[in-house]
């Protein structure tokens, strides 16, 4: 819609424009810091997936070695079952995130 007049003067309008420039600057700075920090927790993730699942495959050798062993002394059963309880809390500490997306979605349904 064009208006035959302003209500803004010159120097005022020039100082809009400045100070839109200058914020239109700063959420593309916000955005590209955002993308980053989008790449970064994706790399964290597959990180610790990575690392859960390194520590699954060594309780399995674990315990696979304790089951073939003839010999096991209560100590190294009690070590084995202490790390795999330590493992366990951890894993229950940061719940899985398709667990996390179920109860987002419960959520939003719920407030609809």
């Amino acid at each position: 819609m064009f208006f035959p007049f302003s209500i803004f003067n010159d120097e005022e309008l020039r100082e809009i424009k400045s100070e839109l420039k200058s914020i239109n600057c700063k959420l593309e700075e916000i955005m590209l810091k955002e993308a980053e920090l989008v790449v970064l927790l994706k790399n964290l993730t597959a990180q610790v997936v990575k690392i859960k699942q390194e520590f699954a495959d060594k309780i399995d050798a674990l315990n696979e070695a304790i089951d073939n062993s003839d010999v096991v002394s209560a100590d190294i059963v009690d070590a084995a079952n202490e790390l795999q309880l330590v493992l366990q809390n951890l894993d229950d500490a940061n719940p899985d995130a398709v667990v996390q997306a179920e109860e987002v979605i419960a959520d939003t349904q719920e407030q609809q």
